[in-house]
């Protein structure tokens, strides 16, 4: 699956380290299609779409970490 960050827009790939895609630019991860080792039916995607729990919220800044 090839997903868009859902803050910035950037392309997401798979992380080669962990079951997860890392956005490129913030950093923002998202396991939603590949935790469950299965790839997903475009149902099971359409549903997620519309779940509250994966609403876009604003980003952490990162930028103040020390």
């Amino acid at each position: 699956m090839r997903c868009a960050c859902p803050f910035c827009g950037e392309f997401m790939p798979q992380s080669r380290s962990r079951d997860a895609c890392v956005c490129p630019d913030c950093g923002y991860v998202c396991a939603a299609c590949v935790s469950r080792n299965t790839p997903l039916s475009v149902d099971e995607i359409r549903l997620l779409a519309r779940d509250k729990a994966f609403e876009q919220t604003e980003p952490a800044d990162f930028t103040d970490q020390a």
